[in-house]
């Protein structure tokens, strides 16, 4: 926490939804801070591994596309409901970890199981049926409180959102992404809204 309140922290860039993000590949110019970021780096890795491979995810198969923090104030960072891949066939073989660094109200996921969401998922321009729009209304989806350290691991074909921070102090997440080895690196910068976005 003590990195992500720094002011070395220089690109934060604002996001959908009013919360922001900040990349934590790049070096930082302070010696002690960056060893502070490599250090959160390769922690924030090895403790999603673990839980990914705690869920039954081969995770010697899986190469890390990005680790992410994310920081929104009180009332802010509520998203539109989206996928965190563009297209299924990539989605279904990656997955989204969010390590949950403050107290918060945790990323809202389906209450429905998957088998009956498949159909939500559509790739390219194409938009869900309006049948299937109705299974994805924010009422068909729960968010819980979480504390300081906890998980949440999703599979990319999982829709879901941020919701808006309720308590007065900043929310800070960090967000990593993996891959199979045997695909393409997916811009972590792209997402799928099959409602759209508010312009």
């Amino acid at each position: 926490m003590q990195l992500a309140r720094d002011n070395e922290l220089k690109q934060w860039e604002i996001k959908r939804g009013g919360f922001y993000q900040h990349d934590t590949a790049p070096s930082l110019k302070c010696s002690f801070l960056d060893e502070k970021r490599v250090r959160l780096h390769q922690s924030a890795d090895h403790i999603a591994r673990t839980q990914l491979a705690l869920v039954g995810v081969n995770v010697a198969s899986l190469n890390l596309a990005a680790v992410k923090l994310l920081r929104s104030s009180y009332g802010e960072g509520l998203q539109e409901i989206h996928y965190d891949i563009t297209t299924y066939d990539q989605a279904i073989k990656c997955f989204t970890v969010l390590i949950y660094l403050t107290d918060t109200l945790s990323t809202a996921i389906p209450t429905l199981p998957m088998s009956e969401m498949r159909h939500c998922f559509t790739d390219g321009e194409k938009r869900p049926s309006p049948e299937a729009l109705k299974f994805l209304s924010r009422e068909k989806f729960q968010s819980k409180r979480v504390i300081a350290g906890d998980m949440l691991v999703l599979n990319c074909a999982v829709p879901h959102y941020g919701v808006a921070n309720p308590d007065e102090q900043d929310r800070y997440v960090l967000f990593l992404l993996y891959y199979p080895s045997s695909s393409h690196k997916p811009d972590t910068e792209e997402q799928r809204y099959p409602h759209g976005v508010r312009s």
